[in-house]
């Protein structure tokens, strides 16, 4: 069985999963062209992943450094420092000086980090550049919080400053 894929013009079959076959020897025969218009589509679409599978797929996000001077809507998502950030503000003009994870930048991007459920055996590890949601616990310099509180943007703060406002000490 073959997978047909259509260009308009001509169709090119490829094994099918699973089939014994090579996808290696067949996607010698995909020109760059065609490599590259995938990954275009690829990287467009994984604009509107949720966050969860938007980690999976991190290796289709552009570095915050390519898109400086771009302007972006709300959930853009980018990768900086190893890690993966979208955008807060309904527009934004990414500019070089206001650097991911940096003071200042809370109310611009925050990090997704949905690999830790933020329970007690596994609380998200706070980086002083997140949203905190009410009953989520998160751990930062080996001590453990519970959020008793939205914040409901991210706050740049340590979570020991935050003690009875937004947090306690679990």
């Amino acid at each position: 069985m073959n997978l047909v894929i259509s260009n308009g013009a001509s169709n090119e079959k490829f094994p099918a999963p699973n089939s014994g076959v090579s996808v290696q020897s067949k996607r010698s025969r995909v020109g760059d062209d065609t490599m590259s218009a995938m990954l275009v589509v690829a990287r467009a679409g994984a604009q509107s992943l949720p966050d969860s599978l938007a980690l999976q797929a991190r290796a289709l996000y552009d570095d915050w450094e390519d898109v400086i001077g771009q302007t972006v809507s709300a959930g853009f998502k980018f990768r900086y420092g190893g890690k993966l950030y979208k955008t807060i503000q309904s527009t934004l003009l990414i500019q070089e000086q206001y650097v991911p994870g940096a003071a200042g930048t809370e109310s611009l991007y925050t990090e997704i980090n949905e690999q830790n459920q933020g329970t007690m055996e596994y609380p998200i590890p706070y980086n002083n550049n997140m949203e905190l949601e009410n009953g989520k616990y998160y751990i930062q310099n080996e001590v453990t919080y519970r959020c008793i509180r939205d914040t409901g943007q991210p706050v740049y703060h340590d979570l020991s400053a935050l003690v009875g406002i937004y947090v306690e000490i679990v």
